[in-house]
């Protein structure tokens, strides 16, 4: 239980770029529990591994996007975007208030940054699985 609200804070600065309140936490493992995303061998290794180094997260979820969409680490990445979507302190996250000028350009240049985290990620999945 201690490992899944650690995994959670972890997440939920990935996924707000803050951390959240224990109670989100204690949603987040009693959501795992419940739903049984218990995880398989190989990704009890990439999730250790990100645990360790929480920098490579975003890489390895647009990896694991590619590579393994319905995976339990993807599964408990939605969950606790639930979870945050809900919580009246991160409501201001998902609010867009950017300026339209240059849209196009934005989303261009983020789809390129995303294929690229993707193609990254892949790469650091597999070397992940091997080990």
């Amino acid at each position: 239980m201690n490992d899944l609200i650690i995994e959670a804070g972890i997440l939920t600065k990935y996924i707000a770029g803050k951390p959240g309140n224990p109670v989100i936490y204690e949603q987040y493992a009693s959501g795992v529990s419940m739903l049984k995303l218990d995880l398989n061998a190989r990704e009890e290794r990439i999730m250790r591994a990100l645990k360790q180094y929480p920098f490579l997260l975003p890489l390895c979820d647009s990896g694991l996007a590619i590579l393994s969409p319905q995976g339990a680490i993807r599964k408990r990445l939605l969950l606790m975007l639930a979870l945050i979507e809900t919580d009246k302190n991160f409501t201001g996250h998902f609010i867009n208030n950017e300026d339209a000028s240059f849209a196009f350009i934005r989303f261009m240049t983020r789809g390129c940054i995303g294929v690229l985290k993707a193609a990254v990620g892949i790469i650091l999945i597999l070397l992940m699985r091997w080990k």
